[in-house]
């Protein structure tokens, strides 16, 4: 008997559009931040959406070794990227096209189960690739690529 599949949800909204009091900052890096649920974010209603994570990974091998190789895992780095059917009305599209002509930070928050809170994940990112195709007269999907700009929370906005 296979799973049910979740309603997954991918939400936006402008780092300008935010309480700065809610964000905490530490030696000008975010580390956290508070009242997430309050915020008010815009949908993405994508038909795909991706979340991936990923670290440097370096050779710390020194020649005491016995022969084998030593690594650790450096800077973290993470995204979002999906593809939505166009409708002018979403505000998360009016949000990152916004963010993407103003070079401006974009909050995301991507949640494979929205019921079920520390589940997804949330995190300031800048619209790195951001463009709209369909043939004529056929439906218009706009794809998108939001990359990192600071650490990767929880979605409640507690740190990892």
């Amino acid at each position: 008997m296979g799973k049910a599949a979740f309603r997954k949800q991918v939400d936006v909204i402008l780092e300008a559009d935010i309480d700065v009091a809610d964000i905490t900052v530490v030696d000008g890096l975010v580390t956290g931040a508070a009242d997430v649920d309050t915020w008010e974010w815009n949908q993405l209603p994508a038909t795909t959406a991706n979340m991936s994570a990923e670290g440097d990974v370096l050779d710390d091998t020194d020649l005491r070794t016995t022969g084998a190789r030593s690594r650790i895992i450096g800077l973290l780095d993470w995204g979002v990227d999906g593809t939505l059917n166009f409708e002018p009305a979403i505000t998360g599209y009016a949000d990152m096209k916004s963010a993407f002509y103003g070079r401006a930070v974009i909050w995301v928050r991507y949640r494979p189960d929205p019921d079920t809170a520390g589940t997804g994940f949330c995190g300031p990112c800048v619209v790195e690739n951001f463009g709209q195709s369909g043939g004529v007269e056929d439906l218009e999907t706009v794809d998108f690529s939001l990359a990192s700009n600071g650490i990767l929370l929880d979605d409640t906005g507690s740190t990892l």
